[in-house]
């Protein structure tokens, strides 16, 4: 009998040392869904020619990387093959390319913007850390997409943002802060 209370009181111990250990994360999910609130509101003041937001904006905090948030949209709306629609001319796919083209540049813009409110906005994550923003791009299959990506990713390192936004850094500096992949 006593031997079975301390093997259970050993296990219990065990357990509970076990769970205080236990890593918590350093980013607060209610800080990182504000984060995502922010980016769905800036996606939906698009452009003149607007683009299509396909879902919600999704992040989540990598320990030792950082954050990450991801969100999926077509630059710009564009006719669908249908059966009131059942081909694509070339002047609609011209027409296609250089809207897309003009509102990667748009959606560049708002992708620093976004990590620069994340850097911001993310101030119990190490700022050693990373601040990642990927866009993955819808295209129907028939459209031109040479010069266009599937995929925009935009990251900084989160201190070097937040502390350039405190002393008001020029837009130059700004812009070196930012690293910029697409595929």
């Amino acid at each position: 009998m006593c031997s079975s209370v301390a093997r259970i009181s050993l296990l219990l111990l065990t357990v509970a040392i076990s769970w205080a250990q236990t890593p918590k994360s350093a980013v607060p999910l209610n800080i990182l869904k504000e984060v995502e609130k922010a980016t769905d509101t800036r996606l939906l003041a698009a452009p003149a020619d607007p683009w299509n937001v396909l879902g919600n904006a999704r992040g989540t905090y990598l320990p030792g990387y950082g954050a990450v948030v991801t969100f999926e949209l077509t630059l710009a709306n564009l006719t669908p093959v249908s059966p009131f629609h059942p081909t694509v001319t070339a002047q609609e796919k011209r027409s296609g390319h250089d809207r897309k083209a003009k509102n990667l540049l748009a959606l560049k813009a708002a992708m620093r913007e976004m990590v620069t409110h994340a850097a911001t906005a993310l101030t119990p994550m190490p700022g050693n850390e990373q601040i990642t923003f990927e866009a993955f791009l819808f295209n129907f299959n028939w459209e031109d997409r040479s010069g266009l990506p599937d995929r925009l990713t935009i990251c900084a390192n989160r201190q070097k943002v937040a502390d350039a936004v405190a002393r008001h850094a020029s837009a130059k500096e700004m812009a070196s802060l930012f690293e910029e992949r697409s595929e």
